[in-house]
């Protein structure tokens, strides 16, 4: 009688289920790595990094704006995906917004954030709205 022929017992066929899950996770990852999985926390660039950690609490991973919560009051994180800016969409208005913040709304990133790494924000805006 050939091999295949065989009846499976219960471990053979369990390995066999294990290797079936093994094999589909390893796919899924490779999906996720063609795809990126920069939603997942997962690779993206330094900006969209920074916009993750800095960001995304109060303007939404998307940039089109959350609610959060902070100290016993609710804070609305304006829409950056539109065109209605108070103060001007252009980066250099955007990276001085970012390092003054906006009373009481935004606060300062001067000192935790350099010029740099909210001029990589600033390029993850642009993505995140097209331009």
């Amino acid at each position: 009688m050939s091999r295949d022929r065989l009846p499976s017992s219960p471990n053979a066929r369990g390995r066999r289920a294990r290797r079936g899950v093994l094999l589909g996770f390893c796919a899924l990852l490779g999906l996720l790595s063609l795809n990126g999985c920069e939603e997942l926390g997962f690779g993206g660039t330094e900006g969209s990094r920074l916009w993750r950690e800095h960001c995304a609490r109060c303007h939404g991973a998307q940039g089109n704006g959350s609610v959060a919560y902070n100290q016993h009051q609710y804070l609305t994180g304006i829409n950056l995906r539109d065109d209605d800016w108070k103060f001007g969409g252009d980066d250099g208005i955007i990276v001085d917004t970012v390092l003054q913040g906006i009373f009481p709304a935004m606060p300062s990133f001067d000192g935790t954030l350099t010029e740099a790494q909210i001029r990589e924000i600033v390029r993850h805006l642009r993505t995140l709205r097209g331009d």
